[in-house]
């Protein structure tokens, strides 16, 4: 999935739904929290107001209608980009991510939102919630917050109707796009899972400066993870920020003693090097027919994508 991009003719909504215990939650998200976004009476002027209402009321509407057809009853991630000119505002639910090139450098656009982070083990522990030795939320979900989920016992409602720990809210982070900002990348944890960010960045990067084409870079990024073995479901957005292919990065040499040259290894290419000598062996037995639904050929069986523009 892709898209290229003018900063100043349109605003763009590029999402990634990673859903769990089904794919009823990733669908039905993927259909309503786009216009639940247009449709706000404040969009575009406050874009935060109307990404968190627009992802609370979307977990709302779904919790709603699981009431009158629970076999749709399940949960999902959701990543959404809103990219109004200069401007890009990420929210996320759930443990998906975001991730910008500037001259091949990643910089987060997003926090992966698991029940480990500190962060949110202290306010899963105030909502009455626990951790078990697995690093699961009440000892059932692997993300600490998520759309649906309603049917699971004491995550989004506990018993005496306070709210539960999982929560809908999302994390929400402001950009400013910079002249050496090239692309964007989002992905589900399947995709981060045998990328690090800064690993993604530069095996995009490649591939862009080949072709220039973000829909091929998407699919050439999932067949990457699948050869990696990744255990999970994987979806990916590229999303340039500019017409022209990334320039060529000069390299600099530090020399070291006797002006002989100095080489480093990046932080991906470390986590290799680790793997192998550790003899590290990743089960592919979890690995699904990717586009089981027809969606896009970087999404599978329990993972939506969704890409709009709304013409200004």
């Amino acid at each position: 999935f892709f898209s290229s991009l003018s900063r100043t003719h349109s605003s763009v909504v590029p999402q990634v739904f990673d859903g769990h215990s089904g794919i009823c939650a990733a669908t039905f998200a993927r259909n309503r929290l786009l216009d639940n976004i247009v449709s706000h009476e404040h969009f575009p002027e406050t874009p935060i107001e109307v990404l968190r209402e627009a992802c609370l009321n979307t977990d709302a509407e779904f919790g709603e209608a699981c009431t009158s057809l629970p076999e749709e009853e399940s949960g999902t991630t959701a990543l959404a980009m809103l990219v109004l000119g200069e401007k890009i505002v990420v929210a996320n639910v759930g443990d998906s991510r975001a991730v910008l090139s500037r001259r091949g450098q990643a910089v987060g656009l997003s926090q992966d939102q698991k029940p480990t982070l500190f962060s949110e083990w202290e306010r899963i522990q105030d909502a009455g919630g626990f951790i078990d030795g697995e690093g699961f939320l009440n000892g059932q979900l692997a993300v600490s917050r998520a759309i649906g989920d309603w049917h699971v016992d004491e995550l989004k409602r506990k018993a005496d109707g306070s709210p539960g720990p999982l929560i809908a809210d999302p994390d929400i982070h402001i950009h400013l796009v910079e002249s050496d900002d090239e692309f964007v990348l989002m992905g589900s944890d399947g995709l981060w899972d045998v990328f690090s960010s800064q690993g993604a960045v530069t095996f995009a990067r490649e591939r862009l400066r080949e072709h220039n084409d973000p829909s091929r870079c998407s699919e050439e990024m999932v067949e990457e993870a699948i050869k990696r073995h990744t255990t999970d479901n994987i979806s990916c957005v590229c999303v340039c920020l500019s017409e022209s292919a990334p320039p060529e990065l000069k390299r600099q040499k530090s020399t070291g003693r006797g002006g002989m040259s100095k080489r480093t290894l990046s932080s991906s290419a470390v986590c290799d090097l680790q793997n192998a000598l550790l003899g590290v062996e990743l089960d592919n037995s979890k690995i699904s027919d990717n586009n089981r639904l027809g969606i896009d050929v970087s999404g599978n069986s329990e993972t939506a994508l969704s890409k709009s523009t709304i013409q200004e």
